[in-house]
């Protein structure tokens, strides 16, 4: 399994759609995978549609506000927080999936794990490499 994490203060100022196709752009040539994370909404803007934007720029589905996701035969079953409580989707990967805070407890690691994820792939963006 891959685990990337990308940041770059190149797109804190950017709009929702530059930072959708900056990050689709991304994730187009780093190659094939089956899901990809995205936070519910951004602290700044409390806009949330990042994620939704990056699946329809790759033609992805997506399962916005994810409390509970399970793998099952090829697929992935997401419980969706909704204002009555929650849903069950099961969506095709790849697919996308934006993160509710309910999803689970925050966990720090240990001083340890801290460091051994220094080893862990992480991609760093230039605008300039990906946005062509």
């Amino acid at each position: 399994m891959n685990l990337s994490c990308w940041k770059t203060p190149l797109l804190s100022a950017a709009t929702v759609w530059s930072t959708a196709y900056a990050l689709a752009a991304a994730i187009k040539k780093v190659g094939q995978f089956d899901l990809i994370f995205c936070g519910r909404q951004a602290a700044d803007s409390d806009s949330g549609q990042v994620g939704a934007c990056i699946a329809e720029i790759l033609g992805l589905p997506q399962v916005t506000v994810a409390k509970k996701i399970e793998a099952v035969d090829g697929k992935v079953k997401v419980d969706k927080v909704t204002t009555n409580g929650y849903e069950v989707v099961e969506v095709p990967t790849p697919a996308l999936i934006t993160i509710s805070n309910e999803l689970g407890e925050v966990r720090f690691c240990h001083l340890q794990g801290y460091y051994g994820l220094q080893e862990k792939r992480t991609y760093h963006l230039e605008a300039c490499r990906y946005w062509r």
